[in-house]
């Protein structure tokens, strides 16, 4: 007999529980597990970094303990990076700390000059390499203020004092790289292939939604910010990867080129959709329905991509689909081209149509490629030496130089004038959060968060150093009591919208109360540190919110104009490697646009609208230049020499965007498009150097149709040409009719 406390009814509900929590679990440890983790490493190199100072007598471990968090990253390989180039850093600070004291220590106000300004330097360039080097510039210039400031009080101590610091910052950089890479590493190349997966099929689902479509694709934008963020995330990835493992480096070049072939693959799939919405403007429907016809079947493989980039594997048998599907839609292109021949009006634009998709299969065919032979640890597409060249501005960076110089001397003469005890430890300290917060996309609003954090960090220093330290004996309660009072401060370190809470509580609050050797009990001098810290904190903030502020709009408007420049870069730079070192400078430039603060009387949507006419315009004048390149023949010369000037003219549009420079580089662009026309039927015999022609025509003919799109940054600069022309081919009878019949080929539509 079955009891009411035994009834089958209930028997299920252990097991679903069961599940329901280790569910609930699995997604606790993908979410917050691996933070925790991350805080627990964290505080454990913390307390080794004091064990080992301890042990070896120096005299400040706190300033270990310190080095461990402004170090330690969830990724090990991170961590390793930051550690060589802080271990650089360090020893750069040491000498021009020394060099320093050595020539200006009996003249405070020049030493704190010549400080303000090596910190301004380092900051500079922290904020000009934005990658594992800016760590190495940073230290370099908060080491020089770390030791030179106190040495300046007593100048015959500074190299015992740096002595001392360099071994506690090299025992904390040492004890954060042995704990990251040991104790449940966390690999970035784990999450390579996800992010790979990620950014392909997003890209791959873009392009089946929108290639064979009927109506038109006003969503580029917003393909090109998703693109650019997730070219931002795997480069770094990437760059950390290469640094863990053996496997992640002999891949590197083809993750670097992976990158480049997308970049590519975006643009001229961006270049083919803005043609198409073009030709619709112009009302040339037929070009239109004979592309959308022979490429109905390449959009339907996409669809599938996605899921056949699942693994390098997968993405290997993908490789095979994709070329047949290409050869089976430039059979159907061939069939297609002579028909729409019959109309003059269509034929040119179909050329170019077919000539954009041709280029996009074979630059998407590339990427998927190199996709798929990422599974082998060697492979002949690793033979790669391409740069992707970043593009930070000078004057961006050296913004930041000044701020952080500003701070400094501001700190700096009003500890000379008020001899105050601890000024010396505000200016270390205010050097200190310039730096690291001189690379952040919004600079005033993590120093503000490191101020917060620095706050709570005194308080709770306040408690550890008379409440707890006066009341434990032995190491073991030591250890406990840093881990209890820096767990969760690590833990807010990995939380995006606060992480400035904890850089400030984890960095500054050991600054204040981590444990010396031997340890001392002074309330005044505690209470003037404090103060120091939190002020040292506010003139930080206030200098990056009033000394040149990131929130500016001259920072969107010199990156934008920065972005501009590179239409010129693509005319006049050198033509080996210039196409990846265009794409990948155009992204960078707007990568960085995209982290300033918004604005709302300069929306992100501006300047993505410079960036699409600077991609089609730009890549279109480097397939004209590779069209021309080498070209000697006679004929080759008036035609390319009209052309190019076409091009200057309209390069000067970028500089100088009016609607009267845009009408003359669109005139231009018709008339050299009709001296190439004819220069091309004078070479017919030769079909190489024809065909070069007709190239050049082509990358002319696009940049006609942008300059004439109502719907970019450059059609926006003033009424739309009022011709709407088309190239007639025919003969021209003699050379000295040239001028003449090249105004009679323009024709209106």
């Amino acid at each position: 007999m079955t009891s009411q406390y035994d009834s089958p009814r209930t028997r299920p509900a252990f097991p679903l529980f069961y599940e329901q929590f280790l569910d609930n679990l699995r997604t606790w440890l993908k979410a917050d597990g691996e933070a925790w983790l991350f805080a627990f490493k964290a505080a454990l190199a913390a307390i080794l970094a004091v064990g080992i100072s301890m042990r070896l007598e120096l005299p400040q471990p706190r300033t270990a303990m310190v080095t461990v968090f402004i170090v330690m990253r969830p990724h090990t390989g991170l961590v390793l990076a930051r550690g060589f180039y802080r271990l650089c850093g360090t020893l750069v600070g040491v000498i021009a700390a020394m060099t320093l004291i050595a020539l200006f220590g009996q003249f405070s106000d020049v030493f704190i000059l010549l400080t303000a300004l090596w910190i301004a330097v380092c900051t500079t360039g922290a904020a000009r390499n934005r990658n594992s080097r800016s760590y190495g510039f940073v230290l370099a210039g908060y080491t020089a203020a770390l030791i030179g400031v106190p040495a300046l009080q007593d100048p015959n101590t500074a190299f015992m004092l740096a002595s001392t610091r360099v071994a506690e910052l090299s025992l904390g950089i040492i004890c954060a790289g042995v704990v990251s890479a040991l104790v449940f590493p966390a690999y970035a190349g784990d999450e390579i292939q996800t992010a790979l997966r990620a950014q392909s099929s997003s890209f791959l689902s873009y392009v089946a939604r929108t290639l064979p479509s009927r109506k038109s694709v006003d969503d580029v934008v917003a393909m090109h910010e998703h693109l650019i963020s997730s070219l931002v995330n795997f480069e770094s990835l990437r760059v950390i990867a290469v640094l863990e493992t053996h496997a992640m480096k002999s891949r590197s070049q083809r993750m670097r080129r992976l990158s480049s072939e997308l970049m590519a693959a975006s643009t001229r799939f961006h270049a083919l959709l803005h043609f198409r919405n073009q030709l619709r403007l112009a009302g040339d429907h037929a070009t239109i329905k004979t592309l959308n016809s022979c490429v109905a079947g390449f959009g339907r493989l996409l669809i599938r991509a996605p899921q056949a980039l699942d693994t390098y594997e997968s993405a290997a048998k993908a490789v095979e689909r994709l070329d047949r599907c290409r050869r089976r839609v430039k059979q159907r292109l061939v069939h297609a081209v002579p028909v729409a021949a019959a109309s003059t009006m269509s034929s040119l634009n179909l050329a170019t149509a077919v000539d954009q998709l041709e280029r996009f299969g074979s630059e998407l065919s590339a990427y998927v490629h190199t996709y798929a032979s990422l599974r082998d640890d060697t492979h002949k597409r690793e033979d790669w030496l391409e740069p992707l060249a970043p593009k930070t501005d000078l004057l961006v960076a050296v913004a930041a130089g000044v701020r952080a110089a500003a701070a400094t001397i501001a700190l700096g003469f009003f500890w000379i004038a008020t001899a105050w005890p601890s000024g010396a430890t505000a200016v270390a300290q205010g050097a200190a959060i310039c730096a690291l917060s001189s690379t952040a996309a919004n600079p005033f609003r993590l120093a503000i968060q490191i101020a917060g954090g620095t706050l709570i960090g005194g308080i709770a220093g306040t408690i550890l150093v008379f409440g707890v330290y006066p009341h434990i004996d032995g190491f073991p309660l030591l250890a406990l009591a840093i881990a209890v009072a820096t767990i969760p401060g690590a833990f807010i370190m990995t939380r995006p919208k606060i992480a400035g809470y904890g850089i400030g509580y984890c960095v500054f609050m050991p600054a204040l109360a981590g444990p010396d050797n031997p340890q001392a009990y002074v309330p005044e001098a505690f209470l003037n540190d404090a103060i120091a810290l939190v002020i040292a904190m506010l003139v930080a903030a206030a200098a990056q919110a009033l000394v040149i502020p990131a929130t500016s709009i001259w920072f969107r408007l010199r990156i934008t104009a920065r972005l501009k420049k590179e239409v010129s870069f693509a005319f006049y730079g050198p033509l080996s490697g210039l196409r990846t070192a265009f794409e990948s400078g155009v992204r960078d430039l707007m990568a960085q646009q995209l982290m300033l603060p918004r604005r709302h009387d300069f929306p992100i949507a501006s300047a993505m609208s410079w960036l699409n006419s600077v991609l089609e315009i730009g890549s279109a004048i480097i397939d004209f230049r590779e069209a021309s390149e080498g070209a000697t023949y006679v004929e080759c010369s008036q035609a390319t020499k009209n052309a190019r000037s076409a091009l200057t003219t309209t390069v000067k549009l970028f500089e100088h965007a009016n609607p009267a420079l845009r009408h003359a580089a669109f005139d231009a662009v018709i008339e050299s498009m009709a001296e190439l026309q004819r220069a091309a039927r004078d070479v017919a015999n030769r079909a190489d150097d024809a065909n070069r022609f007709k190239m050049m025509l082509k990358a002319m003919n696009l940049i006609k149709h942008s300059l004439r799109d109502p719907n970019t940054a450059l059609g926006q600069t003033g009424s739309p040409p009022s011709r709407r022309s088309v190239i007639h081919y025919r003969r021209v009878p003699s050379r000295s009719r040239r001028k003449s019949t090249l105004r009679a080929h323009v024709r209106p539509l």
